[in-house]
């Protein structure tokens, strides 16, 4: 006896019994597959309601990854606004957001402003052109390492001293250092740093033992757990971890 079985050639079964049409890329962040188009918000509201799969396009990054419209748009606006509530994140620089599977160093511009106009909605955008701007003001973090939190800066431009709002470190703003008191910014400079407090002392003695190094721009102290001497610090400044340089 022969049985005969026949299957949709317009379907097939992924591992998590998801139906994957054939012929279509698969998102890289939830595995389902999409229809690929330059424009996917354009498509999807657009589109009529008897689509059967969504839409996403293809990243410009160096392996072209697939993602979802739906995916991708909830990956930025995670990186925009991390506590959901519309003001963006201001505690560290968000620019370039990188691509969910490239490793940093191979696309280091990240997603560009076209991209993301063919992802995110009308507010989407209004969050990512306000992020550019938060982007674009400089920030001051506290230099007490145990802290290191985001400090508020006045607009006296005659006031040279700033509080950490965490743990009230006074903090000379031109220098983006401990406050030194009786000492001209340019008398500050100019001593090596393990004459300038006790705390730099103990701290440089520290980084010397640790082997750690400091970022070339904000001059963080930053420890290397694992991976390659390219790397990435809060300010979003690239430097090489063997050699201290900026790449």
């Amino acid at each position: 006896m022969i049985i005969l079985m026949t299957f949709d050639t317009a379907d097939i079964i992924s591992k998590d019994d998801k139906p994957l049409a054939r012929g279509f890329p698969a998102c890289g962040i939830c595995g389902d597959t999409f229809h690929e188009t330059n424009s996917p918000i354009s498509a999807s509201l657009s589109a009529n309601s008897s689509s059967r799969l969504p839409f996403g396009l293809r990243l410009p990054c160096p392996n072209q990854h697939p993602y979802c419209i739906s995916c991708l748009s909830q990956y930025i606006l995670t990186k925009l606004d991390p506590n959901g509530n519309g003001g963006g994140c201001v505690e560290s620089v968000v620019f370039p957001i990188p691509c969910p599977e490239c490793p940093i160093d191979q696309w280091v511009h990240g997603i560009e402003d076209e991209v993301a106009k063919k992802i995110l909605g009308e507010k989407g955008m209004i969050l990512w052109h306000q992020q550019r701007l938060l982007d674009s003001i400089p920030r001051y973090y506290c230099p007490n390492p145990r802290c290191s939190a985001l400090v508020q800066i006045h607009e006296d431009v005659t006031n040279p001293q700033a509080v950490c709002p965490s743990c009230d470190t006074h903090m000379c703003i031109p220098c983006k250092t401990t406050w030194h008191e009786n000492v001209t910014c340019e008398e500050f400079q100019s001593l090596p740093l393990d004459e300038r407090s006790p705390e730099d002392q103990q701290l440089l003695q520290l980084v010397k033992e640790k082997k750690w190094r400091r970022c070339p721009n904000c001059r963080r102290v930053i420890e290397l757990a694992h991976g390659c001497n390219h790397l990435t610090c809060l300010c979003k400044t690239h430097f090489c971890f063997k050699c201290g340089g900026k790449l």
